[in-house]
Formats: structure tokens, C-alpha cells, sequence
């Protein structure tokens, strides 16, 4: 990559942006957090892994880590509550599959995959 594609976009710089990372804590979701607080947001992650999470929050103090599932009800609304506003950016990075319906997974995983990967947040 060269040093242009690196630079961060400018309209995530500013006074108390605040970013939610769905499946922020490996990957290109980790990536986009690492973008995220080095421009100086205040970066709100929903994981399932609370192991990823935690190593993510160790590293990074102004980060809210969240161990759940997006497509919970239940835990989407907690997650929710934890947040401060305005919201400045949400970022939809989870996302699962289950091989699809032609594949051979029930119909139950492909309602949880759209859930997940759709629908929320």
C-alpha cells in the first residue's frame, strides 16, 4: 500500500466522533478500530469472542468493548444503552456463514446469518 491509500479519511477527525465496530475485535474489523483511534474517535466494539475483546481493550483505553452477539435482541439493546451519543459512525463489519441454504445448513443458521450480517444493526 502506498502511503495515500494509508492517510486517514479527514471527516473521522474531530472534536468527540464516536464510532460503533460490529465484529471489531479481529480482522479488517480490528484494522478499521486501529483507524478509528488513531484519528481520535472514541470507538464502541460488540464481539463474541470476550477473549479478543479483552486483549483489544488492554489495548486501548478510551475503547468500550461489548462481548455479545448482534443478532441478540437482548444484547444488541444493552450494547445500545452502553453507548455515548451522537453516534458518528457505525460500521457493520461482522458477519458469518453458514454455507447458505443450497448447502446444507438449516433454515434456522440462515435466519441467524441474516441476522448478523443484514439486518443489525
Amino acid at each position: 500500500m502506498d502511503a495515500k491509500s494509508q492517510e486517514i479519511p479527514h471527516y473521522i477527525y474531530g472534536k468527540r466522533k464516536h464510532a460503533v465496530i460490529t465484529g471489531g475485535a479481529n480482522g479488517i474489523g480490528l484494522c478499521i478500530v486501529e483507524r478509528f483511534v488513531e484519528a481520535g474517535a472514541i470507538v464502541a466494539v460488540i464481539y463474541t469472542d470476550g477473549q479478543a475483546g479483552a486483549l483489544l481493550q488492554s489495548r486501548y483505553e478510551k475503547m468500550l468493548f461489548f462481548r455479545g452477539d448482534i443478532a441478540d435482541r437482548r444484547d444488541l439493546i444493552q450494547f445500545t444503552h452502553m453507548l455515548e451519543y451522537p453516534v458518528s459512525f457505525i460500521i457493520n463489519n461482522a458477519w458469518v456463514s453458514r454455507k447458505g441454504l443450497l448447502s446444507g445448513c438449516d433454515w434456522d443458521d440462515f435466519e441467524y446469518v441474516q441476522r448478523v450480517s443484514v439486518t443489525t444493526p
